[in-house]
């Protein structure tokens, strides 16, 4: 649209249309995973796979030509997780974690890449892990934990700026590094009142 000169305004100048398409869209993402749980003295093993098929079908309209574009996007991956607590029997018990998961990007969802064709992306990645402590006193009921994490993600999708507004682009990795600190306790039976910090 162009600039507005309110000393000089100008009338009669059609808005241009919009520019982000809108879409109708079904989506289908069966899965299925195997789950163990193992204790070996104080030791205590939690393991997991599962397995993701996605699909996305539908048909996006770009309201400045009136063009239909139908659309059938698919996408399978395997991901898991594990972690490990090892029990002190005094109320500490270190932990560690470590998992991923993936999430589809339909093109209902990213709208236009950088040169304004509907997109295709690949699915966002995600791989955390995690180290913590945890102490669970005897004197009473109280459960105190701190803890370590780093979050890496790829293929995330984000938008391409003021360059091409409206158009969304892939970013490489994105990585997210923090610790955490959490103390909960109950006075008397029922729930306990949480605190945290991160």
């Amino acid at each position: 649209m162009p600039n507005i000169d309110d000393l000089n305004p100008v009338c009669g100048i059609a808005a241009s249309a919009p520019f982000t398409p809108h879409a109708t869209e079904t989506r289908e993402q069966p899965g299925f995973y195997p789950q163990d749980r193992m204790e070996i003295g104080t030791l205590t093993v939690t393991a997991g796979l599962r397995h993701d098929r996605y699909e996305s079908r539908g048909r996006t309209t770009t309201p400045a030509t009136g063009a239909t574009t139908p659309y059938d996007v698919k996408a399978s991956k395997t991901s898991g997780r594990i972690g490990a607590t090892y029990d002190f029997g005094n109320g500490f018990a270190p932990y560690a974690s470590c998992s991923s998961s993936f999430e589809p990007q339909s093109s209902a969802v990213t709208g236009l890449d950088a040169s304004g064709n509907l997109a295709s992306f690949e699915a966002m990645t995600r791989r955390q892990w995690e180290l913590g402590l945890r102490y669970e006193p005897g004197s009473f009921p109280g459960l105190f934990t701190v803890a370590l994490f780093d979050i890496r993600r790829q293929n995330m999708i984000v938008s391409s700026g003021i360059a091409n507004p409206g158009c969304s682009t892939p970013a490489n990795c994105s990585t997210r590094r923090a610790r955490s600190a959490r103390a909960g306790s109950s006075l008397r039976p029922g729930p306990r009142s949480p605190g945290a910090s991160t």
